[in-house]
């Protein structure tokens, strides 16, 4: 019998991973921040075939409910089929670096890529339904982690409660880094007002705008990361998808006739799938 959770999948979640683009990469830093949000990445996944096989089985392990053992098990045969169950050395297509050794029979790989890919299209789905029932539970409370060494960063923002659409959740909306098994839970306006008054929580998120300058070595490219969070994880998955997909469909809308752009623009805003994006993506939606 196939292993499914108890609980249904939230249709956000499966389509959040299902709509992603595929980016074959050599390194994760090749992939950048909110880059993520619309496409699936794999390090030294060079290949498309390789890289393809990865997504469609995490979106069955997604689908379905699948514990990282199960999804594993399917995933070796498949691997196996590829040639890439096992050490074998990669080259980097751009011929900057050397060549380097993957094992993608690893257990440790294999949960990092497992565990930050399934946590990151949780917290996508969990964004878009946020945003749906903020008008009846406008408050997002930051969870304590379920890891057993967490991180002290991580350990201060427990007990934080502040609106859902505070700036806060724009860079701290878990998961923060690498195995990060923090949590967000939305509350009622009831809820956060009782539990303001108990020891340990609080409506202030102290300075959590200080950054720390971080240098990707592959691309050069320099940016600012909160600090406690792991490079490249400052980000919200689900706001960040919104606001991609609109960016994208600008770039798409230049290169065509003025006339025809701005008619595709205004079916788009005035559909409920466009209307919702553009909410989630705080775009003006006055026209690309």
């Amino acid at each position: 019998m196939a292993e499914r959770s108890k609980f249904p999948v939230p249709p956000e979640v499966s389509a959040h991973f299902r709509n992603k683009g595929l980016r074959p990469a050599f390194s994760w830093q090749d992939v950048w921040t909110r880059e993520h949000a619309l496409e699936f990445t794999v390090a030294k996944a060079v290949e498309a075939e390789l890289l393809a096989v990865f997504k469609q089985s995490i979106q069955r392990a997604l689908d379905n409910g699948q514990s990282f053992e199960t999804w594993r098990k399917a995933l070796q045969p498949e691997l196996e089929r590829l040639g890439w169950w096992g050490k074998r050395l990669v080259s980097d297509p751009t011929g900057k670096y050397p060549d380097k050794v993957v094992d993608f029979s690893s257990p440790r790989r294999l949960e990092t890529i497992f565990w930050a890919n399934m946590r990151s299209a949780r917290a996508a789905g969990q964004w878009e339904r946020a945003q749906r029932a903020k008008f009846a539970a406008p408050y997002l409370l930051y969870v304590r982690t379920a890891s057993r060494e967490p991180r002290e960063e991580h350990l201060s923002w427990v007990g934080i409660i502040l609106p859902v659409d505070h700036p806060f959740w724009d860079t701290h909306f878990p998961p923060n880094g690498w195995g990060c098994k923090c949590s967000v839970r939305q509350i009622t306006q009831r809820q956060a007002d009782k539990l303001l008054t108990e020891p340990g929580y609080t409506s202030d998120p102290g300075d959590f705008e200080r950054t720390t300058t971080y240098v990707n070595k592959r691309t050069g490219q320099v940016t600012q990361e909160p600090v406690g969070i792991d490079p490249g994880w400052g980000v919200n998955p689900g706001r960040d998808r919104a606001a991609g997909l609109v960016d994208r469909l600008r770039r798409q809308l230049r290169e065509l006739p003025p006339d025809e752009a701005a008619t595709i623009w205004r079916d788009f805003v005035a559909s409920v799938e466009g209307k919702y994006v553009l909410q989630l993506a705080r775009q003006d939606p006055s026209g690309p």
